[in-house]
């Protein structure tokens, strides 16, 4: 993930996910992106289901991923599985959004 990905990534999520962007700095990681909504997401598991669940839909998650994250065992580890889930959508919307504009700029051209 380029530079540009990752800052798209970064701002979907802290919108999406409602995460403190004060924790966000110039040597955030990956690592630490995955890490502070994967502890949202457990938040929500914990204590509000239904805002998780229709945060899920919204990003179109896929009810097999969703249902394969929900058969693990233990809190932590059903939201590592939702995180990647997360993770891996976001980044696939922001790449699809990306080819979706260069490929209008070389319509206009």
């Amino acid at each position: 993930m380029d530079t540009e990905q990752f800052n798209q990534l970064q701002t979907e999520l802290a919108k999406t996910w409602q995460l403190d962007t004060n924790e966000f700095n110039p040597l955030l990681t990956s690592d630490d992106l995955f890490n502070c909504l994967k502890e949202r997401v457990e938040y929500l598991l914990k204590y509000n289901m239904e805002k998780l669940l229709s945060a899920m839909y919204r990003l179109d998650i896929s009810e097999r991923k969703f249902d394969e994250a929900m058969n693990l065992s233990g809190v932590q580890n059903i939201a590592h599985a939702l995180t990647q889930a997360i993770f891996d959508r976001e980044l696939l919307r922001i790449e699809t959004r990306r080819k979706y504009t260069e490929d209008q700029k070389k319509l206009e051209q």
